[in-house]
Formats: structure tokens, C-alpha cells, sequence
């Protein structure tokens, strides 16, 4: 139990460092982004060239658009990997731990499905559907994939990326912009958010799955 506890404390060390550092970006970027110049501000502002506000506005345009969408979509990338190898180091720890001869691998699957799908049929957790930190763990997923496999590019086609298009309509913290999907600060937090909720709810169902099968356990 104790190399479970470990990486539980391990894996929500690493979500929190993740957390601080989103809210410290957001906060430089507000500060060094400042206010875009408008026609009302160069009538009244004799100092400032039309070409320097254009400049001015340009940067304010990358810092409060441009750049942190590339900055949440890396840290989002950066959280999903941490969960993954969570999710995949429980499962193969719990084979290991107990002499199961099937592996995490051996089953079909990828990636946190595939270790969900261990975590049911092999370890016996019987939670997933009705945990909402799951559900958003796994819609991560499509995101992750979209990013990895498309560079975010969201297909114009309405028969593909439907799963990531729900989502996006659903959830106001998501959006597609000139065909790329577009991940706010408050839509990485609440992803964040909810893995450490499931890394909980994962580690709670193996304490109790060592207290149920104790020998003294009635």
C-alpha cells in the first residue's frame, strides 16, 4: 500500500505544481498585456503614433490569444501525460503486487481506456460511469489526441470530430477559432482539478480493496 500511497502523493504533487504554475502565467500575461489602444486613446494620447499602437496592439493580441493557447494546450499535455502514467503504473504496480500473470498491456486498448479497462475487469473497480472526474478525464482524451495527432485542427466535415465538437458546444471553456480548437486557463484547471479528484477516488477503492480482503476483514 505504501508504493500506491507514494505515487498517489507523487502524481498530485506534479497536478498542484501544474495548477500554480497556470495561475502564475495568467497572471504575467494580464500584467504585461496591459489595455489594447483604441482611436478614442490615440486622439487623446498626442505621444503615442498610430504605428506604435498598431505594435502595441499586435503584442497585446499574442499575449492574451496567441500565446496562451499555446502555453494552456503544452500544460494541458504535460497533465494528461502525468494521468496516464497514473493510471498505467496502478494497474501494472497491482499485477506485480499480487502475481497477476495478465498485464495492463495484454488487454485491448490505448492509453487511459486501456488502463480503465484493467482497472474494471482485473482490479475490480466498479466506478468509472458515474464518476464525473472520469468523465472529464476521458473527454480529455479526444482533446489529447486532437492536439497530438491533428495539431488541433478541428475537421470542417460535421461527420468527424464529433465527440470533440459536443464538447466544445457544452462547455464554454472551449472553443474552435479559424478551424483549431482553442483551451482556456479555466478549462486546464478543471481538468486538472479532476485528476487529482480521480487519483483520490482510485486510491480510496484500493484501500478499501485491501481492508474487504484481509483476513480478519468481516
Amino acid at each position: 500500500m505504501i508504493e500506491f500511497e507514494k505515487m498517489k502523493t507523487q502524481t498530485v504533487h506534479d497536478l498542484n505544481n501544474i495548477i500554480r504554475i497556470v495561475n502564475q502565467i495568467d497572471e504575467i500575461l494580464k500584467n504585461k498585456a496591459g489595455k489594447p489602444f483604441t482611436l478614442l486613446d490615440l486622439l487623446h494620447n498626442q505621444k503615442t503614433s498610430p504605428l506604435d499602437a498598431l505594435i502595441h496592439n499586435e503584442r497585446y493580441f499574442e499575449l492574451t490569444n496567441l500565446f496562451p493557447n499555446m502555453l494552456w494546450s503544452s500544460l494541458f499535455l504535460t497533465s494528461y501525460s502525468i494521468i496516464e502514467k497514473f493510471l498505467y503504473d496502478i494497474c501494472n504496480s497491482f499485477a506485480t503486487h499480487h502475481s497477476i500473470e495478465l498485464k495492463p498491456n495484454d488487454l485491448a486498448g490505448k492509453g487511459i481506456v486501456r488502463s480503465k479497462n484493467y482497472l474494471i475487469k482485473v482490479m475490480k473497480f466498479q466506478f468509472f460511469e458515474g464518476s464525473p472526474n472520469w468523465m472529464i478525464t476521458k473527454n480529455g482524451n479526444y482533446i489529447r489526441n486532437l492536439l497530438m495527432h491533428s495539431s488541433g485542427v478541428v475537421d470542417v466535415d460535421e461527420n468527424k470530430h464529433k465527440k470533440v465538437k459536443n464538447m466544445i458546444r457544452d462547455n464554454p471553456s472551449l472553443d474552435i477559432i479559424d478551424h483549431h480548437i482553442v483551451l482556456s486557463k479555466d478549462y486546464v484547471l478543471l481538468f486538472l482539478s479532476s485528476c487529482i479528484g480521480l487519483v483520490e477516488e482510485i486510491i480510496g477503492l484500493y484501500e478499501k480493496h485491501i481492508t474487504h480482503n484481509q483476513p480478519n476483514a468481516k
